[in-house]
């Protein structure tokens, strides 16, 4: 019998389909721990399952990347190499998702765990001693939700719950179906002399109530909610926004205080200061974009696009100089929906036309540049 001699893109293309099948396994995984929140599952188990997967991807990556290298001249490797940068990209991602975790089943049995706080690095974690010399674990406060650390607001939530605790034994109360949450960290409720410091921190407008781990056996949601109640008003400023992109369930980073922070594969909701961002796209096939947006009060949805590879587009944003509502874009006598808005469009030169009622519309002709961005301003005069 003939034996059967793949030629050597065949063979590429086996390599990158078992890459996508590991990152498949791994997103399963991933979503099946951001579900299992609600429920009484082995979330450690979970974990540690992850990361033999993010170390089988990385493997099966060097394999391909090898393969590549070494068959450069026989095939076009261009598309290769575009798939090995996202999907090392994906797996940078993916692996900070999946830490060793650092309280076990047991310990949240045996709750409370008693320890000193040796650091405060936020306004809902804290650190502790390890059991062994040397050792530390990170503890994050369930129910509760404190600003981020670059903020004013997270700086008082985090001054604050130092004084309360820093140098101090505490106590760490963790159900056993769910002792640490997805990065490894311990999950629960701090107490000190009989003081419910997770509620301690809603009382004093330092943090939001957040339901996101679900059912706690030391957590009352409700009663969370209504120590929060007073504090409303304090907490303006901010505004929730939707992602989505297109092609959907790509990876969404989003640079908060000049540090790039993961928050997961669209679609994406979360919340923020209002003011200027940037967000970072990557998706297998597509080449990774950095776009510029803006949180305002209230609630939000955007969709961004991405660029197909090899890249035949270009993207193009439109928005108003003084961000006013309601402003329609239409290209090429196609409406697209509101500003400010990132489309993808074709190379060559597109008339665009942006209308709000009892203003005067706008054209224009706009030519994208391909693989990059191309922002156009406009300024909405009223009808005389």
């Amino acid at each position: 019998m003939a034996t059967v001699i793949e030629d050597p893109d065949t063979i590429a293309r086996k390599y990158l389909a078992r890459v996508d099948a590991d990152l498949a396994k791994i997103d399963t995984t991933r979503n099946r721990l951001n579900n299992m929140m609600n429920d009484k599952v082995p979330i450690v188990e979970m974990l540690k399952s992850g990361i033999n997967l993010i170390e089988l991807a990385r493997s099966d990556l060097t394999k391909l990347q090898t393969y590549v290298s070494g068959h450069q001249y026989d095939i076009d490797s261009t598309p290769y190499l575009y798939a090995i940068d996202a999907a090392n990209q994906q797996i940078n991602a993916f692996a900070g998702e999946f830490n060793a975790p650092m309280f076990t089943v047991t310990e949240a049995e045996n709750s409370p765990v008693k320890a000193k706080v040796q650091m405060v690095p936020d306004g809902d974690g804290i650190i502790v001693e390890g059991p062994t010399p040397g050792e530390t674990r990170e503890f994050r406060m369930v129910g509760i939700n404190a600003q981020e650390i670059g903020t004013e607001e997270g700086q008082l939530a985090q001054q604050y719950l130092e004084s309360l605790v820093l140098g101090k034994e505490v106590e760490m109360y963790m159900d056993e179906y769910q002792p640490v949450e997805r990065y490894g960290r311990g999950l629960g409720v701090i107490r000190l002399d009989g003081v419910d410091i997770n509620q301690e921190m809603l009382r004093n407008c330092l943090a939001v109530p957040l339901t996101k781990y679900g059912r706690h056996k030391y957590v009352d949601h409700v009663e969370n909610q209504k120590i929060y109640e007073r504090c409303k008003d304090l907490h303006r400023g901010y505004g929730t926004i939707r992602i989505h992109t297109d092609p959907t369930n790509a990876d969404i980073s989003i640079k908060v205080d000049n540090v790039w922070k993961y928050y997961g594969r669209t679609t994406v909701e979360t919340e923020l200061p209002t003011g200027q961002y940037q967000i970072r796209l990557s998706k297998i096939d597509c080449s990774t974009t950095i776009l510029p947006f803006t949180v305002m009060e209230g609630k939000m949805e955007r969709t961004f696009p991405l660029l197909k590879t090899p890249i035949k587009e270009g993207l193009v944003e439109v928005k108003e100089t003084n961000d006013l509502p309601d402003c329609y874009l239409v290209v090429d006598d196609t409406v697209l929906g509101i500003l400010p808005i990132i489309t993808r469009l074709s190379s060559n030169a597109h008339k665009i036309r942006i209308t709000k009622e009892g203003y005067a519309p706008i054209e224009d002709n706009v030519a994208p540049a391909l693989g990059r961005l191309v922002t156009k301003t406009v300024t909405m005069l009223k009808s005389a």
